[in-house]
Order: structure tokens, then C-alpha cells, then sequence
């Protein structure tokens, strides 16, 4: 059983015992095909790998531990579909979440614009309040270092503003090639 071969006979042979022998499957019980089920997924688990996932990423790992548990609890298609169901929410949420912080600056130091998380076109009145609301005049320094994402209109929009910014005096620390990275 090293080679692709042995796979493929095996699942001919199962193929062959299931369509020949369909009445003698049967009278196995439900329950057992059930349990070494169940088994066989947990010996396919490892708990070193989920320890690690769980402290890369909680939310990912609650995920996987919930649809595990509804597919062996309720069934295979529930579990499924509930899986789905959360790491779409989980996609959405990441998506639609940023934070954009205004630090006011000390001693003649610029003032800090923070954005955090996803910049997308959900999120761009929201940005562009918080821009809006900056004096002409004032040094600013925008910090994208915990920006995760940036979309077109995001992107447009920071560009258009310190056009703006600058052509009425004021002065924008800014790395557009870290920004552009992040698009």
C-alpha cells in the first residue's frame, strides 16, 4: 500500500462489494458503521495540529470544533451547511470591520490616524467622516501597519484626500508604497 494503485483497488473493490453484495450490508448495524465511523474520524484528528490552530486563530478554530460536533451529533449536511453558514458570517464580518483612531499629537508631533482592519467600500463613509473632520492644516501621520485590507474606493479616497490636504497647507506622513501593498 505505498503506491497510487493500491488506493484505487481499494475503492474498486469497495465499489464491486457494495453493488454485488448490497443485501448482505445490511444486516450490519447501523450503529456500527456508525462507530467505527466516528472512530476513523477521530484517529484522522490531530490534537497537536487543533492545539496550534486554536491558538493561531480561536474564532477558525471554534468554527471547526462547532461543525465537528453538529456532523457527529445531528448529521453530515447540517454540520456542513452550519459550517458554511458561520465562516461566511466570519468572512463578512472581517470585511466590513475597521477602526479608525484620530490620536492628537504632543509637542508640535503629528496627529495619528490609526486604521485598523478591513478598508472596503462597506466601511468608506466611515473613513471618510474621520478624514473630513482633520483640519487643512494640521500635521497628520497615517498609520497602516494594522490595516489588513484595502480596497479601490478606500484607496481613491485617501489619495483624493491628501491632495487635498496638501494643496491647503497642511503636511501627511504616509507610505503609499505600504498602502499599495496592502490593495
Amino acid at each position: 500500500a505505498t503506491s497510487r494503485l493500491s488506493a484505487i483497488l481499494h475503492g474498486v473493490r469497495l465499489l464491486v462489494f457494495v453493488l454485488l453484495l448490497a443485501s448482505l450490508l445490511r444486516l450490519i448495524p447501523t450503529a456500527s458503521l456508525a462507530a467505527m465511523l466516528v472512530y476513523t474520524g477521530l484517529r484522522l484528528v490531530n490534537i497537536k495540529s487543533l492545539r496550534a490552530f486554536w491558538k493561531l486563530d480561536k474564532l477558525e478554530a471554534g468554527i471547526f470544533v462547532v461543525t465537528a460536533t453538529v456532523v457527529v451529533v445531528e448529521d453530515l449536511l447540517s454540520g456542513v451547511v452550519l459550517g458554511l453558514v458561520l465562516a461566511a458570517a466570519k468572512l463578512l464580518w472581517q470585511f466590513s470591520y475597521l477602526k479608525v483612531e484620530v490620536e492628537p499629537g504632543e509637542n508640535d508631533q503629528p496627529l495619528t490616524v490609526k486604521l485598523r482592519g478591513a478598508a472596503t467600500f462597506l466601511r468608506l463613509p466611515q473613513l471618510a467622516a474621520a478624514l473630513e473632520k482633520i483640519s487643512p492644516r494640521d500635521k497628520v501621520r497615517l498609520d497602516v501597519a494594522e490595516l489588513t485590507y484595502i480596497d479601490h474606493a478606500c484607496l481613491e479616497l485617501i489619495i483624493h484626500w491628501q491632495k487635498r490636504h496638501l494643496a491647503a497647507g497642511g503636511e501627511l506622513d504616509l507610505d503609499l508604497a505600504d498602502l499599495a501593498a496592502r490593495y
